[in-house]
């Protein structure tokens, strides 16, 4: 990073700014621009600000005026249009500055330097680069808001000073107050920070950051390169495409249907349907690992549909898959259907063949040997791989 120098970009005189204004003037500062910070939205402190009605007296000490000090405002410079002209007679630019050499300002002077003098038209003027040390969160008890948000406020507001010091501090003797030269010709100088481009154009060179700060690709990568340690080392004709590929659908969501969408999601199988018709009750969490107690819920119906609340799970572990919950009742041979019945059996019948016919592989998962003869028969007339895993069903 480079610094401007005094000899070098016209900047003059560059000094403490409690040696500028007195200690006083600077937590006054500080106050202005933390109810700056209230009107802006999350509490966010501007990048580049403007102060009006700063005592500029240099080496004066504390300054005692303290209806001077009390008329010190700070605005976003995004409103520098809207101040009046005497306003704009006593504007001093502020730009948070991450540097913290004693007598250097850091890079964003150039970007507000270049702003004012292009943009704005100056020839000279005068700055501070505040230097606050932590911008901490503002806590809203510290003020009263006794009309709208975004009315003004002022020090009468203020109920505590603890939020004002907690956020600023002692920034005066860190904080600089310079005056920079802008009659410079613009035209001399050229944007930093473009190059040729593919087209063979100046622009701006992007660089995706998804790849290092989004969980969900950081997943992603990091089970992807599980599966191709596992076929690494244990099955060297592992599909991992194939297997992520392939779409199962789960008949059932209790103790095998989280099981085996645990194991099948581990071996690399992105596209998990479940199917059930069950709620998840009190004693299903001990048992079935992809529900937790509050989907039991106090709804008085016994709680989440088992269903959803394994697709939910499953997407809450591995962001990447693609799972969904479908609430349907498999009809069984020996069941009487009534005449109020029919309609919603024939529904559920048309929702099992279409799943069946959808997905690549089906396991049959559910708690009964009724349940399973419907699925299958459509299995078997579609010719899917069906594979059938039941406990307690061998007496």
């Amino acid at each position: 990073m480079r610094y401007y120098k005094d000899d070098e970009h016209g900047v003059v005189g560059a000094q403490p700014l409690e040696q500028c204004i007195g200690a006083s003037a600077c937590f006054k500062f500080s106050q202005a621009v933390s109810l700056m910070r209230h009107g802006q939205d999350h509490f966010r402190c501007p990048a580049y600000f403007v102060t009006i009605h700063l005592p500029l007296q240099r080496n004066s000490g504390n300054i005692s005026n303290d209806q001077a000090l009390e008329q010190i405002r700070c605005v976003p410079l995004s409103k520098y249009d809207e101040l009046s002209t005497i306003e704009k007679e006593s504007a001093v630019f502020c730009f948070v500055d991450p540097c913290l050499l004693p007598e250097n300002p850091g890079w964003p002077m150039r970007n507000l330097a270049a702003y004012l003098g292009m943009k704005l038209k100056l020839k000279s003027a005068k700055m501070i680069a505040y230097r606050p040390g932590a911008l901490r969160r503002i806590q809203p008890e510290h003020v009263e808001f006794s009309s709208a948000r975004n009315q003004s406020l002022d020090s009468s507001d203020i109920t505590s000073d603890e939020g004002f010091v907690a956020i600023a501090g002692s920034h005066g003797d860190r904080s600089l107050f310079m005056s920079i030269s802008l009659d410079v010709n613009w035209n001399d100088y050229h944007v930093v920070g473009w190059e040729t481009n593919t087209r063979n154009k100046m622009g701006p060179r992007s660089m995706n950051l998804k790849t290092v700060m989004d969980e969900s690709i950081i997943a992603q990568q990091s089970v992807d390169l599980n599966l191709k340690l596992m076929r690494w080392r244990l099955l060297p004709d592992l599909n991992i495409e194939l297997l992520s590929n392939t779409k199962c659908l789960l008949l059932g969501a209790g103790t095998l249907g989280c099981t085996v969408s645990r194991t099948l999601m581990a071996w690399g199988v992105r596209n998990i349907t479940f199917l059930d018709n069950g709620r998840v009750s009190y004693s299903n969490p001990v048992r079935q690992s992809l529900f937790e107690i509050k989907d039991c819920g106090s709804n008085g119906a016994g709680g989440a549909f088992k269903a959803i609340a394994a697709a939910d799970a499953l997407k809450r572990i591995f962001p990447g898959v693609t799972s969904k919950g479908i609430v349907a009742t498999i009809p069984m041979p020996g069941h009487a259907i009534g005449n109020t019945e029919e309609s919603v059996v024939k529904n559920d019948w048309k929702i099992i063949d279409g799943l069946i016919k959808e997905h690549d592989v089906i396991f049959l998962l559910t708690d009964t040997r009724e349940s399973r003869w419907l699925p299958t028969i459509i299995a078997s007339s579609y010719d899917k791989t069906l594979l059938n895993a039941a406990l307690g069903l061998d007496r």
